[in-house]
């Protein structure tokens, strides 16, 4: 059933009136109930908050790169991981993977190839093995200076929250 159908019957009960005919449900009603009709109220308000998730979910789709919320397959992680390794860009991985930029560096930070900073780990994935860290002036450290310029200037860069 379309979500956005059954908001509109889960409404008209709540409102007391019968979703097929428009017509008012008599006072002896199962829907008229007090509890009831509270219970059709907390449920309208949960598909509500589904249809209009469900309806941003379907703009995100038509903008976003088609991999952007999909799982990563081992084969997939291991690109990752190589071209990561040969310096390739976040912009270019993103392009090449379809997957947003924020979604490559929340991958490269599960498989352990950067820190929570974005600073690049670059270790093998063998325990113990020796850790061989990027230069500070990395491709990563150049993706985050491009982010920065292009950012408006002023006290409002960040918004009102800081």
């Amino acid at each position: 059933m379309n979500i956005d159908r059954a908001l509109e019957i889960i409404s008209a009960l709540a409102d007391g009136a019968d979703p097929l005919t428009g017509q008012v449900l008599d006072a002896d009603h199962l829907c008229q109930q007090p509890e009831i009709i509270r219970a059709l109220h907390a449920a309208r308000e949960i598909v509500a908050r589904e249809a209009r998730r469900e309806r941003r979910l379907k703009q995100a789709r038509l903008t976003l790169p088609g991999n952007t919320g999909r799982n990563w397959s081992e084969d997939e992680d291991r690109l990752l991981d190589s071209r990561f390794r040969s310096g390739s860009s976040i912009a270019d991985m993103a392009t090449l993977h379809a997957r947003t930029p924020g979604g490559i560096r929340a991958r490269l930070f599960r498989l352990g190839l950067v820190d929570k900073s974005g600073v690049p780990q670059l270790a093998t994935r063998t325990p113990g093995a020796n850790v061989t860290p990027l230069p500070r002036n990395s491709y990563l450290a150049q993706d985050r200076d491009d982010v920065a310029r292009s950012r408006p200037a002023g006290p409002t860069a960040r918004g009102p929250t800081g």
